[in-house]
């Protein structure tokens, strides 16, 4: 029926007018045809028969019931390998949801990493007051003073890394009645 694109990876933004749909329907089938009309579209528009709406479109279609769906809702339409994905603009692809999972195991290798040199120069600190005949527990304690004063900082410079590599979400816009408190 329609031709299907090859090895391609686009990704576009759509507000699509259900209501144009669903009022030629009866009431009681208004969701399921904003459905069909979203697949109808992304269809047309992305020329591919295999088309896969996320799960939160449909919770935001049939969220009113089945007899009053939203006039309008906006997606992002991803193609790659001629398969077409539909989720809302603020939803994660799955590469990126793979780069965030990413970025996160390598954030906490690097805690492992630090905690295990953390324990290797407190086992060297207690080999040196057992040389030098101090308590252990003194250098033991000295030691984890430190480490405490440490991992505050640590913890910041990891969680910047992860929110400078995580994708920003947009800024929502503000209401006709803010709009207007802040101009007053």
């Amino acid at each position: 029926m329609m031709e299907k694109k090859e090895n391609s990876s686009e990704s576009r933004l759509y507000t699509i007018n259900l209501r144009r749909e669903w009022i030629k329907t009866r009431r009681v089938a208004r969701s399921k045809r904003s459905i069909s009309a979203i697949k109808k579209y992304v269809g047309r528009h992305m020329h591919s028969d295999s088309i896969y709406i996320s799960p939160k479109i449909s919770e935001i279609i049939w969220k009113s019931g089945a007899k009053k769906p939203p006039g309008k809702i906006k997606v992002k339409v991803t193609a790659e390998d001629g398969k077409v994905r539909v989720m809302l603009p603020e939803e994660l692809t799955a590469a990126e949801e793979r780069k965030n999972i990413l970025s996160k195991k390598e954030a906490a290798k690097a805690e492992k990493k630090t905690e295990a040199a953390e324990e290797k120069a407190r086992e060297a600190m207690k080999e040196e007051a057992a040389e030098e005949g101090k308590p252990a527990e003194e250098s033991a304690a000295k030691m984890e003073e430190s480490a405490k004063e440490k991992q505050p900082e640590e913890k910041e410079a990891v969680k910047k890394e992860t929110a400078a590599k995580a994708p920003k979400k947009a800024a929502k816009k503000p209401t006709k009645e803010k709009a207007e408190t802040k101009k007053e």
